[in-house]
């Protein structure tokens, strides 16, 4: 692990625990819904072996969440959330030639902490950054099989949502915005540039920590 990602990652955890040692409720949020991605191949000047078939956020996927929200007050909170999906992504390898691949499938998680702020009654927004992994990416062959496969790989972006929240319902449309991607792979095939997409997701949260007056804070009564 390099310093960068260490530091983000120091960053994050005193984030948290600054959070966490505030007197707050603090809920459970699952979330599910669907995944609309924007891959591209990275430009290589020496070899161009494949490209993407995507026509604008067109590589669709089911997308599961599982993450803490801490309420800090009636408007503000802080959510931390990691995002699971899985990705297809078809893509031509050759012009005029017979090749036995037909495209693209890795593991997509992203871990996302942002703020997120009441705007108007069941309504709320949030912007925050995400350091997202991707998870070998293997080459899929008409035949269904997967072959060759990438180390894995990460990436560093930011996200802004919005919501409707009724009692312990919430859902969120949200988009992602990928700038930056750490990777060190030698097989051109596996270079991309960092994903963009949008997210709609439905959730449920679960209260695991109730506030009482003056500051202290239980677990609440079942």
């Amino acid at each position: 692990m390099n310093k960068k990602s260490l530091l983000n990652l120091l960053l994050c955890a005193t984030i948290i625990t600054f959070s966490i040692s505030c007197p707050a409720q603090t809920f459970i949020k699952a979330m599910a819904g669907v995944d609309f991605a924007k891959m591209q191949g990275k430009p290589n000047p020496q070899n161009d072996l494949y490209k993407i078939y995507d026509k604008g956020y067109s590589v669709e996927s089911l997308s599961f969440g599982l993450g803490v929200e801490h309420k800090l007050s009636e408007a503000f909170s802080m959510l931390l959330l990691t995002y699971y999906t899985n990705k297809n992504i078809s893509a031509e390898f050759c012009e005029n030639c017979i090749a036995q691949e037909r495209g693209f499938a890795f593991s997509y998680y992203r871990t996302t902490l942002a703020p997120i702020l009441t705007v108007k009654e069941n309504w709320y927004v949030g912007l925050g950054s995400s350091m997202n992994l991707i998870n070998k990416v293997n080459v899929v062959y008409k035949s269904k099989t997967r072959g060759a496969s990438s180390e894995n790989k990460l990436e560093y972006g930011s996200i802004f949502l919005v919501g409707f929240k009724y009692s312990n319902f919430t859902a969120e449309l949200s988009y992602h915005r990928g700038f930056k991607m750490d990777e060190k792979v030698d097989n051109p095939r596996f270079l991309f540039e960092p994903v963009n997409s949008f997210g709609l997701h439905f959730g449920y949260k679960f209260k695991i920590m109730n506030k009482r007056k003056g500051g202290r804070v239980d677990c609440p009564k079942l």
